[in-house]
């Protein structure tokens, strides 16, 4: 029981998390700096991008390797490491 519960945790995504998610014709790849489990709007590039962040698919606020920021919601990455 303990083992399991232990994989389950690991496979979560969490701050500092490495993730990945379907852009384009290709893949695109960041860290999680932040996770919400409510509606959360940032501002990026000038559009607000809202997000309904709930327990089971949090929102994600992401910063790419550029630099640049995305929210997404849980269901939509897949962990990266």
């Amino acid at each position: 029981m303990r083992l399991s519960f232990y994989l389950q945790k690991k496979k979560m995504i969490q701050k500092g998390s490495k993730v990945k998610w379907e852009w384009g014709n290709g893949t695109a790849t960041g860290k999680v700096t932040e996770t919400y489990t409510k509606e959360v709007t940032k501002t990026i590039d000038g559009s607000k991008i809202t997000r309904k962040g709930e327990q089971g698919n949090k929102a994600l606020y992401i910063e790419q390797e550029d630099g640049s920021n995305v929210l997404k919601l849980e269901k939509e990455v897949e962990k990266a490491d």
